[in-house]
């Protein structure tokens, strides 16, 4: 009896490029191409789901997926109307965002890039350690000097350190978001275990494929007087969630990012005073991720930091001569967590 074909493993994280126009944003090696978007893939058997779309996989790597057709082969996903393989998903890694380990622990990885190519190495900050990431190989060092490694699963979803604890993708949604096409004003997503409201609309989270359903449409369409404030009726929407928990792709191409709550007044471990004012979108236009941008103000040496930015959950302080310190913003936006084991923490 002849084996039946197994299908091929699409679950994990992808960048969508397409063919390059202006402004470029390039990976190395691939000057006629940019990046269009990011992707999270889910798979069950044949059935797919990703960021905005459903589809699915047969033995032979065909994808079908909103609505076209793609081959899979070489280790990317390549649009068949666009037999030049100028538009084609291509997998990477990223390990942003919350994790949980075997004791219910959770660990915030914060990583500057996102996301980046296997063959890349990029740098990420943890809790009390540094490190980068190559391909699916992870490599840290704590501050007590311990090196670890950790392999991340093909899928991107599980962690396996060296030392034996295995860490866990986790979602986390509550907080406040800004769309991509109308950033005047903020909506909120408030979580109860299945159960969400999104900008006032209720809505369920599936956990198995990282994806959320509104009972009616919780967003601004792209005329920005039809629909405010996710009033409409527009209908059902669904959305998928991006693995660092920063971005939600929805079903009609409009997308969400996360904001995190920088204004205010900061306390570090010696009890001085930095205050974040001007908390802004440096780079409205620049849709797939936007970078923040902020001012900063303090007390004694804290004066040498005088503006930031950040992008996702990470944070960068600069100084007039460009020295730079990096860290990382808890999802709650009340910590950040510094690579030199400083911490602050939000004055209420």
């Amino acid at each position: 009896m002849e084996n039946k074909k197994s299908v091929p493993q699409l679950a994990g994280q992808w960048i969508d490029l397409v063919k390059l126009k202006a402004p470029p944003i390039q990976l190395p090696n691939r000057p006629q191409q940019q990046i269009d978007s990011y992707c999270t893939i889910w798979q069950k058997g044949e059935q797919l789901w990703a960021g905005d779309g459903f589809g699915k996989v047969n033995s032979d790597g065909l994808v079908t997926m909103y609505g076209d057709k793609a081959q899979y082969k070489n280790n990317e996903i390549v649009w068949l109307k666009h037999p030049d393989g100028l538009n084609a998903y291509v997998r990477t890694v990223d390990l942003a965002g919350v994790w949980i380990d075997e004791n219910v622990k959770l660990h915030r990885l914060a990583q500057k890039i996102s996301p980046v190519t296997l063959t890349e190495t990029e740098n990420i900050l943890g809790r009390n350690f540094k490190g980068s990431i190559t391909g699916h190989r992870v490599e840290v060092t704590r501050n007590n000097g311990d090196k670890l490694t950790a392999e991340l699963s093909q899928d991107g979803f599980t962690l396996i350190w060296s030392n034996g604890s295995v860490w866990k993708r986790y979602l986390n949604l509550e907080g406040h978001w800004v769309s991509i096409v109308d950033i005047s004003y903020q909506k909120v997503i408030e979580v109860d275990n299945d159960n969400v409201l999104i900008a006032g609309i209720s809505g369920t989270i599936d956990y198995r494929i990282w994806y959320i359903n509104a009972d009616n449409t919780p967003f601004p369409t792209s005329d920005p007087n039809k629909n405010k404030g996710g009033t409409g009726k527009e209908g059902a929407a669904k959305g998928g969630i991006d693995f660092d928990s920063t971005a939600i792709h929805w079903s009609n191409y409009i997308g969400w990012q996360r904001v995190f709550d920088m204004n205010g007044e900061w306390i570090d471990s010696t009890g001085q005073i930095h205050a974040v004012t001007d908390h802004h979108i440096t780079d409205p236009q620049e849709q797939r991720r936007f970078t923040w941008g902020f001012l900063l103000n303090g007390a004694g040496n804290a004066e040498i930091f005088t503006s930031g930015k950040m992008i996702r959950n990470w944070i960068e302080l600069h100084t007039d001569t460009g020295e730079a310190q990096c860290g990382i913003v808890n999802y709650n936006s009340n910590r950040i967590d510094w690579e030199n084991d400083d911490i602050w923490r939000k004055q209420s």
